[in-house]
C-alpha cells in the first residue's frame, strides 16, 4: 500500500499585511498526513508550491527523511525555492514542472543600524545555508550554486536530472510554467520588492561605514560590461553574462554564465578568438584555462618525448656498435686460428705460407683477402682427403 502525502500551498502559516492568518502546510499537518496511514508501505509526496520559510520547510524534509519507509516526491504545477528542499527528501523523485531555487529574503525590518547589520547577517547565512544543502544534496559546486541562485533560475525536468536535482524525468511532453515567483521567507512577515531593495542598499552603506572605519578606501563601482558572444571551436555561439544578469566583456572568469540559444550550457568550450578554453557546469563557469599557457605545456611535453625517442635511438645504436665489435673480434680469432694452422703444417712463417699456397705461380701475387684464400685452401684440403 502506498501512502499519500500531499503538500500543496504556501510552507508554514503566516499573517497577512491585514492581519489574517494564510494557512499554509507546516510540520504537524504532514505528521499527522504519515500517522493516519500506518498501513503504508511506502509514501508519495505531493509538492505543488511556491515556497515559504526556510526553517519550516527543513523541519519537512528533516521528517520525511527518518520515515523508515521509502519515499517518492514528486512536484506538480509548480516546485520553488524552500519546496524544492522538501523535493530533495525522496530517494525517488520526478519533477513534472520546473523547480525554481533562489536566494531566500527576510521578511519587513525595522529599527536601526545595528538592527539592520543583525538582518543582513542573518539573510547571508540562510543563503550559505542553503547553498550547502544544495551541494551535499546534488553533488554540484558550490560556485555553480551560487551564481543559478542569484539569477533565480528555473531547472525543467531533463536539466534536474542531470544536475542532480531529480532521479526520474518524465515520460511525456510537459507545458512548463515559468512565471510563477518564489517565496523563502525567514520571519513571519512577507516583505515587498521596495522593503528589499532598502534593505540592500542599507547592506551596502553598513559595509561602506565599516570600511571607513577601519581606514579602507571605498571601492570604485564598475560599470556594468556589455554582453560577450564568441563562438567556439565548433561553431557554436557562446552567450556569456555576469552571474547578476549583467553584461560582460572581455575574458571570462569562474561564475559567469552561459547559454546557447537561450538553453544553459554544460561540458568543455574552446574559445579561439579569446585564446581559452572554459568549463562549464549547468551554465556556470568553473574553471577557465589559458590556451597559451596550455600550448607551451604541450610544446614542453612534446620536446621531452622527442628526448626520449632520441636517447631510446641512441642506446639502440650503442648496442649494434657492440654487437659489431663482437663480430670484428670474433673475425680476429678466426685469421689467428687459420694462421696457425698454416703454420704447423711446414713449420714455415704463416706470411711464408700464404704466399704459396694461395697463388698459382710465384710470380703472380694474390691480393684476394686472407678468409677467401683460406677457403679455397680448405676445399681443395678436402678434395684431397677425398681422394
Amino acid at each position: 500500500m502506498i501512502g499519500k502525502i500531499n503538500i500543496i500551498g504556501d510552507i508554514g502559516s503566516y499573517e497577512d499585511k491585514q492581519g489574517n492568518l494564510v494557512k499554509g502546510v507546516d510540520l504537524m499537518d504532514v505528521i499527522a498526513q504519515v500517522k493516519s496511514q500506518p498501513e503504508a508501505l511506502s509514501f508519495e509526496v505531493t509538492i505543488d508550491s511556491l515556497g515559504g520559510f526556510c526553517d519550516v520547510g527543513y523541519d519537512i524534509h528533516d521528517y520525511l527523511k527518518t520515515i523508515k519507509k521509502p519515499v517518492t516526491t514528486i512536484a506538480v504545477n509548480k516546485c520553488a525555492s524552500i519546496a524544492t528542499v522538501i523535493f530533495l527528501a525522496g530517494s525517488v523523485r520526478t519533477p513534472l514542472c520546473n523547480l525554481m531555487i533562489h536566494n531566500p529574503w527576510i521578511g519587513s525590518v525595522s529599527g536601526d543600524a545595528d538592527e539592520m547589520e543583525r538582518a543582513a547577517a542573518d539573510i547571508r547565512a540562510e543563503e550559505d545555508k542553503l547553498i550547502d544543502f544544495y551541494a551535499k544534496a546534488t553533488g554540484l559546486e558550490k560556485i555553480a550554486l551560487d551564481a543559478l541562485m542569484k539569477k533565480e533560475a528555473y531547472i525543467d525536468p531533463e536539466m534536474a536530472v542531470k544536475l542532480g536535482f531529480a532521479t526520474k524525468a518524465p515520460t511525456e511532453n510537459l507545458t512548463l510554467n515559468k512565471d510563477y515567483k518564489a517565496v523563502a521567507r525567514l520571519n513571519e512577515t512577507p516583505m515587498s520588492k521596495e522593503t528589499k531593495d532598502l534593505l540592500s542598499k542599507m547592506g551596502e552603506t553598513l559595509d561602506a561605514v565599516k570600511s571607513f572605519m577601519a581606514g579602507k578606501k571605498p571601492e570604485e563601482k564598475k560599470t556594468p560590461a556589455k554582453a560577450l558572444m564568441v563562438p567556439d571551436k565548433d561553431g557554436k555561439n557562446l552567450n556569456i553574462t555576469n552571474a547578476d544578469g549583467s553584461e560582460i566583456t572581455g575574458v571570462p572568469v569562474a561564475g559567469n554564465m552561459v547559454t546557447i540559444d537561450g538553453a544553459l550550457a554544460e561540458g568543455e568550450y574552446v574559445l579561439p578568438s579569446l585564446n581559452v578554453s572554459i568549463t562549464v557546469g549547468a551554465g556556470v563557469i568553473t574553471a577557465v584555462t589559458d590556451m597559451a599557457q596550455d600550448s607551451a605545456e604541450k610544446k614542453l611535453e612534446t620536446a621531452n618525448k622527442k628526448i626520449a625517442d632520441l636517447e631510446k635511438e641512441n642506446s639502440t645504436m650503442k648496442a649494434e656498435l657492440n654487437e659489431n665489435k663482437k663480430d670484428t673480434a670474433t673475425l680476429a680469432e678466426q685469421v689467428a686460428e687459420f694462421e696457425t694452422i698454416l703454420k704447423a703444417m711446414n713449420g714455415k712463417p704463416a706470411e711464408h705460407q700464404a704466399k704459396n699456397q694461395f697463388r698459382s705461380d710465384d710470380t703472380k701475387k694474390d691480393d684476394r683477402p686472407l678468409k677467401e684464400r683460406m677457403a679455397e685452401y680448405k676445399a681443395k684440403q678436402a678434395e684431397k682427403n677425398k681422394k
